[in-house]
């Protein structure tokens, strides 16, 4: 077992000690790299809660009470500004629903453990101009709006939000189709006049589509797994899971849902030893891929999606390198509103993309030659980046 993968159990053996509330063997913690797993954390997003396990056998150093002390702030902070635009929109109107980890938090033992690194609210966006204005009001800047399926509306020096007008994409199918018209979901919140919510299999499911589309695509980190641990743990006995099989098979993530339920259902338990083969795999793929994922598996996972058999060969390769080159018309839509708006100009927008791939994102256009190479010297692999 390599440092990395095994700094990754030490992550998640103290991440169920701090949701069992279980004292950590102080062994096994005096001999963990302390280094790189500072480091882990960083990168899942878990400081917190591996600080609260800790925290009972050891004096953490400073930069673990510094990050911490940081991650706790930001999410006191983002709960007293979500406050202020819920309470707009309630007073003009605007249905809403927060979204992903607004609602996780409070389902850990305590809701400063779920470190946030930005809230998620959907909203109707036949309001977006009034959502905008007041946002700028409020000394929103660096905005980025109706350009994606969210809008993103950041303030320094941590207050980050996205505004979501659809819950995905329409190049992330079948989720687009399945989540275009979400009212028939909604319950009515009760001390809201305009606030919505999921029930709770509607939201396991949700949770599980947005973690897979991650998954997916670049990975996603260990905290998405401990996400489903934490709600599975609440509400596991409450679920409906003929419903549930319904709705993701729909989706077409059944597998995938059955998999990790099974191995979130050991993690909570804390049976390491009863890991099965592709649960150890799973988990090294978390391990490894941070909270948003990493390059490699972005390219890899979308090589593969161009074979039948999911392998990576010459033919998804060249496939692969000619959807880089002449992208869907979404993409355009997403990142270069103006080309695709006058489609005339298309050809000039190719020299644009040729030119920001040599001087702008020069380093993540060589990741990905690199990563395309490297997929020459292993052979078939059998098991929009933006330019």
């Amino acid at each position: 077992m390599n440092e990395s993968v095994k700094t990754g159990y030490d992550m998640l053996y103290l991440s169920l000690c701090a949701l069992n509330d279980v004292t950590p063997d102080k062994e096994r913690v005096e001999e963990m790299n302390n280094d790189m797993l500072f480091e882990l954390c960083q990168k899942h997003s878990l400081i917190s809660l591996v600080y609260y396990a800790l925290a009972k056998v050891i004096a953490p150093e400073k930069r673990w009470l510094e990050a911490n002390g940081k991650a706790v702030r930001k999410n006191m902070l983002l709960d007293l500004e979500r406050e202020k635009i819920l309470a707009f929109m309630n007073d003009n109107g605007i249905k809403h629903m927060p979204l992903k980890g607004i609602i996780l938090k409070e389902l850990y033992p305590k809701p400063y453990m779920r470190q946030m690194s930005d809230n998620d609210i959907w909203y109707d966006e036949s309001h977006s101009r009034e959502l905008e204005k007041f946002m700028r009001k409020i000394g929103y800047k660096d905005i980025v709006v109706g350009k994606a399926h969210h809008d993103e509306y950041r303030r320094p020096p941590v207050y980050s939000f996205e505004m979501h007008r659809k819950l995905f994409n329409k190049s992330q199918e079948p989720f687009y189709s399945c989540y275009k018209d979400i009212n028939r979901l909604f319950i009515r919140d009760k001390n809201s006049k305009y606030g919505c919510h999921f029930g709770i299999n509607d939201f396991y499911v949700y949770m599980l589509a947005h973690e897979y589309k991650h998954y997916s695509i670049g990975g996603t980190g260990l905290r998405s797994l401990i996400d489903c641990c934490v709600y599975i743990k609440r509400y596991g006995n409450e679920l409906n899971f003929t419903y549930i099989e319904t709705e993701t098979k729909r989706l077409g993530i059944s597998e995938f849902e059955e998999k990790q339920r099974i191995l979130c259902r050991k993690l909570i338990n804390m049976n390491f030893d009863m890991l099965c083969g592709y649960e150890k795999e799973m988990l090294e793929y978390f391990f490894l891929s941070g909270t948003y994922g990493n390059f490699e598996n972005n390219v890899s996972n979308k090589l593969k999606r161009f074979d039948a058999d999911g392998k990576i060969n010459s033919k998804s390769k060249f496939k692969y390198i000619f959807s880089r080159i002449f992208p869907p018309m979404e993409f355009y839509k997403v990142y270069y509103p103006f080309f695709y708006r006058h489609k005339l100009f298309l050809p000039i927008c190719f020299l644009v993309r040729v030119y920001k791939g040599i001087f702008v994102s020069r380093k993540k256009l060589k990741k990905e030659i690199q990563v395309l190479k490297k997929h020459n010297y292993q052979g078939e692999d059998k098991n929009y980046e933006k330019i």
